[in-house]
């Protein structure tokens, strides 16, 4: 569900992202109809112009259908009705530095359920290892008995009786030994285990945080790179408006802004998978 919510997340802002270049274009199309009438641009551009707003569009369309069939399937996975409305807050990324790699692994020691598993084992093992030494030690146990004879005159009326019954087998031909020395290779087998288990787990988070880190990284310059071709269009924009741009300048700067928002969108996407995947490989999930 965490990876559904964060998918859904992404998806939300490349529709925002979209629109938003949608607006442009229809800005740029009224601008451009306007200088066509006192034609100062040629017909082609108008319809260049066009032919880019109608592709934005699709893709605007394209994007919000994605986004309400995620909607639908996170509502499936919360189980209320598919088609309940609902909008998620933009999320702002954490910081690795908030969470450190042997803070990672500590908790994902204290929350893998593999972990507890393997340890489990190891005391069912040394329990059963006990058991075994305990047949070294003799069973003594101590009996009372109280008898009542009233009916015969020849003997007392009350009678007691006690005493220990000690149980010890001095020679079993090495069984008991070989029973320890079994269980005790058993408990080594799980102690191996316990070892295993989480070097293995170690490793699967160091691998699952440094993609994390990379992938937070990357969001940082692919967003950084959309600010600035957004802030280009925005200039760019208000020029052609005024005459002191060209219109194949403006849609330069637009054909940019929505590469670098296929790239944002795309860092946003791997940046919000690998960071459910770390919490997964803690134990969050």
């Amino acid at each position: 569900m965490r990876t559904a919510y964060f998918q859904l997340v992404a998806s939300q802002a490349a529709v925002e992202a979209v629109a938003e270049s949608v607006k442009t274009l229809q800005e740029a199309q009224q601008v451009t109809a306007r200088y066509r009438v006192q034609k100062t641009v040629l017909q082609i551009d108008v319809l260049d112009v066009d032919a880019r707003l109608a592709k934005a569009q699709y893709e605007l369309s394209t994007a919000e259908d994605g986004l309400i069939t995620q909607r639908e399937q996170l509502n499936q996975l919360l189980g209320r009705d598919v088609t309940t409305p609902f909008r998620v807050d933009p999320m702002i990324e954490d910081d690795p530095t908030d969470l450190t790699l042997e803070a990672a692994r500590f908790q994902a020691s204290q929350n893998r359920p593999e972990i507890r598993e393997a340890k489990l084992k190891e005391k069912q093992a040394d329990y059963d290892r006990r058991l075994a030494k305990a047949e070294y030690i003799p069973d003594l146990s101590l009996s009372v008995q109280y008898l009542g004879t009233n009916n015969v005159q020849v003997l007392p009326s009350n009678v007691a009786v006690a005493g220990f019954l000690l149980t010890w087998e001095p020679f079993d031909w090495g069984r008991r030994h070989n029973a320890v020395a079994e269980k005790t290779t058993i408990v080594r087998q799980a102690r191996n285990g316990i070892e295993e288990t989480e070097s293995q787990i170690a490793v699967e988070v160091g691998m699952k945080y440094r993609k994390w880190k990379d992938a937070t990284l990357q969001l940082k310059a692919a967003r950084l790179g959309h600010e600035a071709a957004l802030e280009q269009v925005r200039v760019t924009a208000n020029q052609y408006k005024q005459q002191a741009a060209l219109l194949k300048d403006l849609l330069q700067a637009q054909a940019q802004s929505s590469e670098t928002n296929f790239q944002y969108q795309q860092a946003l996407s791997s940046y919000w998978s690998s960071f459910a995947d770390v919490r997964k490989a803690i134990g969050e999930e």
